[in-house]
């Protein structure tokens, strides 16, 4: 029974920015958890791009240097870096 099956013209090989092409998030707040590493990285950039204001939570502070060369490379500040260490109460 095919009903109520989700499809997409995204595949496997698909990229962030191709996913978020076209939309404008302006006024929306992201939140990126993991946002200092690999997958993280390309979603909040490509967040970014279309104008989404992005938080990278982050477990290391180490991470505000990936949002700094985020908005470098936008030329813009919209990625700032917040540190969530889901263990610390």
């Amino acid at each position: 029974m095919t009903q109520g099956l989700i499809t997409s013209p995204f595949t496997a090989r698909s990229t962030a920015a191709e996913v978020v092409a076209g939309i404008d998030l302006q006024d929306k707040r992201a939140i990126v958890t993991g946002g200092s590493s690999a997958l993280g990285i390309e979603t909040a950039r490509a967040l970014a791009s279309v104008v989404a204001d992005v938080t990278l939570a982050v477990r290391n502070p180490a991470g505000a240097r990936v949002g700094a060369e985020i908005n470098d490379s936008l030329g813009v500040e919209r990625v700032t870096v917040a540190r969530l260490d889901l263990i610390d109460q």
